[in-house]
């Protein structure tokens, strides 16, 4: 009978184990990954919904259409992952490090990305409706089309960014950084633009109906540019 118990138990073990084997097209919802090392995989596909992936080492790992909900990455480490068409709604990236990353067409509504480290990214067409990225740091990430509807980008660092078409309508973007950005033909709707600077920002076309707070160096971003124009 103990032979039969342990037999089982062995079993039992064996079958957790091979759940949470992180291979592309897994069913990894609710596994435990905190500090794990996930370095250059193949994870195409996988569900990790919910899925504890704190201080997880997941470098160049190809997460493309990955479902990653809710999942908690606080502190991990995505270096140029790709996450293209990701499914990161309401996901935990808080000083996460998502330099190079590729998150084009991903799905990260509500996701909490406060202080995490966004240098280069290209995440073109991004949905990121009500995400917090307090204080991030993205000089030249490419949002082209991007979707930061009520987003709090509030202490941002959007320098030399691309912005063009994005929507930013109701966003909150005090004391945001958006020196030398591209952000044409983006909307400014109903945005709080409390101490964002501006400065040498190419806006041309975008839409400011309603925007609050408006500073100066809006007014001083057009001027330049319209006086760059005139004089061609």
């Amino acid at each position: 009978m103990r032979v039969i118990i342990w037999a089982a138990l062995v079993l039992t073990a064996g079958q957790a184990h091979a759940a949470c084997e992180p291979v592309a097209r897994a069913n990894l919802k609710g596994c435990d990954f905190t500090n794990a090392k996930l370095e250059n995989l193949d994870l195409r596909g996988a569900n990790l919904s919910g899925a504890r992936m704190a201080g997880a080492n997941v470098k160049f790992t190809n997460l493309t259409e990955a479902v990653m909900a809710g999942a908690d990455l606080k502190g991990a480490d995505l270096f140029h992952a790709t996450l293209d068409r990701a499914d990161l709604t309401g996901a935990d990236l808080r000083k996460a490090n998502l330099f190079g990353t590729n998150l084009i067409e991903a799905k990260a509504a509500r996701v909490d990305l406060s202080g995490a480290f966004l240098k280069d990214i290209l995440a073109e067409g991004i949905d990121l409706s009500g995400a917090n990225l307090k204080g991030v740091y993205m000089l030249r990430g490419v949002l082209t089309g991007a979707k930061l509807v009520g987003a709090n980008l509030s202490g941002t660092d959007m320098t030399g960014a691309d912005l063009e078409n994005a929507d930013l309508t109701r966003a909150n973007l005090t004391d945001a950084k958006l020196s030398g950005a591209s952000a044409r033909f983006a909307r400014f709707v109903s945005a709080d633009l409390t101490g964002a600077d501006f400065t040498h920002a190419d806006i041309i076309h975008a839409v400011w109906d309603q925007a609050r707070n408006v500073p100066p160096s809006v007014m001083g971003a057009l001027a330049a540019r319209f006086g760059a124009e005139e004089r061609r």
